[in-house]
């Protein structure tokens, strides 16, 4: 992404990170559940569960429309392009064209259809009036959703290990102990 101080850019980071990072995670917790290690899967659920509600969060907010006006003006005021919001949203300056005019500017190629610097194909509408719209979030949400699914499966599978792991008396062993004698070591 060609802009500069993007808080768009910084969410976009975080869930390029996030989604990276399952991968290993996800393959650590497959090594726990083969080995048996209860206490590693205890804290490795907590960890897996924290992370996929941060990538639900994330999705969240990737699937509301994104107001570009704070960037737009931090930009503008740090004498930073536009280039990548006039190109991607078709817009030209903060509040229009008449920005770079003010400004004593050339207008840039960016706020022309196609960089064709001809006046008809000028962008009429400032940035700071866009926003970017969301694409479909549905891998995403389907990712988040296995990744829950395996969270409950990971708790399961640690009540049953764990369960296995402690004797059980009933009165079925105690009857017998009681008539056929235990021996104690």
């Amino acid at each position: 992404m060609g802009c500069w101080n993007c808080l768009f850019r910084s969410y976009m980071i975080i869930a390029l990170t996030v989604n990276v990072l399952m991968v290993p995670l996800l393959i650590v917790g497959f090594i726990f559940i083969y080995s048996n290690l209860s206490g590693e899967i205890r804290i490795y659920a907590t960890v897996l569960f924290l992370a996929t509600w941060l990538q639900m969060m994330l999705t969240i907010l990737f699937a509301q429309q994104y107001q570009i006006v704070g960037d737009v003006l931090r930009i503008w005021m740090n004498h930073k392009s536009l280039e990548f919001y006039e190109r991607r949203c078709q817009c030209c300056g903060v509040l229009g064209p008449d920005d770079y005019k003010l400004g004593d500017l050339n207008i840039p190629k960016s706020c022309y259809k196609n960089g064709s610097e001809m006046e008809e194909d000028l962008y009429r509408s400032g940035c700071s009036t866009h926003s970017i719209k969301p694409s479909s979030p549905i891998i995403q949400v389907i990712s988040f959703v296995i990744q829950y699914v395996l969270v409950i499966c990971i708790k399961v599978f640690l009540i049953i290990l764990l369960r296995s792991k402690t004797q059980r008396t009933s009165m079925w062993s105690e009857r017998r102990a009681e008539m056929f004698g235990s021996v104690k070591n």
